[in-house]
């Protein structure tokens, strides 16, 4: 494989590099090397077309963000932005990009990416999800009163979604562990579980 990737970059065929890189990836993270998969997926998103290379990109920026290469994933998500096409992708790479931000305590590149998601209406269906980030980052920067005003807010809005869900969950921490409201804790514990 490592011999046609070769020969492909030499004849200049992208389709052979993009799936030679793409199987090694796979290969590297069955073993546990989670960082040179991500390196695959990297050359993957750089020789594919639009979409495919957004793909490639994104999952490539998740797994650089899970070994900690913060800036790494940061470039990738970027390019992942860049590339894509289809409403989808083109959130999941901005949304990832945003999360990224925050892991690097960048909390107002974090916020913008998440404010220009939420004026974009082809994402209307993602905003609950949006609006947990953007709670989750001022968590974060430590603006907790407005943090908790945004959650309780996705709490009672999106009472269906999985934002919700996640909000109840983060409140009945706060509760929990920084103010030591019991009682506060156990209403939203148990609006996580059901």
């Amino acid at each position: 494989l490592f011999h046609a990737m070769k020969l492909a970059r030499e004849q200049k065929r992208t389709s052979v590099i993009t799936m030679s890189s793409d199987i090694l990836s796979d290969y590297y993270l069955r073993i546990g090397d989670t960082l040179t998969a991500a390196d695959y997926l990297d050359t993957a998103s750089t020789f594919a077309g639009s979409d495919d290379a957004a793909i490639y990109a994104c999952r490539a920026g998740r797994l650089f963000s899970d070994v900690h290469k913060y800036t790494r994933s940061t470039k990738a998500f970027e390019r992942a932005a860049e590339k894509a096409r289809l409403v989808e992708t083109k959130f999941y790479s901005e949304y990832y990009l945003a999360r990224v931000h925050r892991l690097l305590r960048q909390y107002s590149k974090s916020l913008n990416v998440l404010h220009t998601i939420l004026k974009n209406d082809n994402y209307f269906d993602y905003f609950p999800l949006v609006k947990y980030q953007e709670a989750t980052v001022l968590y974060d920067s430590g603006e907790v009163s407005t943090a908790v005003t945004s959650y309780e807010n996705i709490d009672t809005a999106y009472a269906t979604n999985v934002a919700a869900t996640r909000s109840a969950y983060r409140l009945a921490n706060i509760y929990m562990y920084l103010v030591g409201d019991i009682q506060s804790a156990l209403k939203y514990y148990q609006r996580v579980s059901s």
